[in-house]
């Protein structure tokens, strides 16, 4: 985005896309909760700040997104040791582009799905065909991106 885009962006109200400078990061850890500090802090429904924490305690804060906020405040998914791939923007947040299950074996995406209606999503919640309850599901994928 030019200087002047942004600018004009700001004035009237709008927010622009992160800022990436294009280094693609994987972290094998699991989310944590972020205070407004950037603190590591006890995870709260409403919570929409987060984190990832890799096995050697680094925290790296994950750029906000609607999609991995309500993914990351599901237990399920926030309480497990997964494998987040993205970009690191200039400001040091990394803007996630998938979230996979880790372990052994073939890499696994996480996503919520309704059989009835063959619907696929990254958000839980009710199907918004059917509006019945979407499961978790893991699938194995090949390649670094999808």
């Amino acid at each position: 985005m030019t200087p002047g885009i942004a600018l004009i962006a700001l004035f009237l109200g709008m927010t622009a896309a992160p800022a990436v400078d294009g280094a693609r990061v994987v972290l094998n850890g699991t989310a944590v909760c972020l205070d407004a500090a950037g603190g590591v802090a006890p995870c709260r429904a409403a919570l929409e700040r987060f984190g990832w924490e890799t096995p050697d305690g680094v925290v790296h804060r994950l750029a906000r997104a609607e999609s991995i906020v309500t993914m990351l405040r599901d237990p399920r998914v926030r309480e497990r040791a997964n494998q987040v791939t993205g970009l690191r923007g200039v400001t040091g947040e990394v803007e996630v582009v998938s979230i996979r299950a880790a372990g052994d074996g073939p890499a696994r995406e996480l996503f919520y799905f309704c059989a009835v209606c063959n619907v696929r999503s990254y958000s839980p919640g009710p199907c918004p065909c059917c509006r019945g309850e979407m499961d978790l599901r893991e699938e194995p994928v090949e390649g670094p991106w999808r």
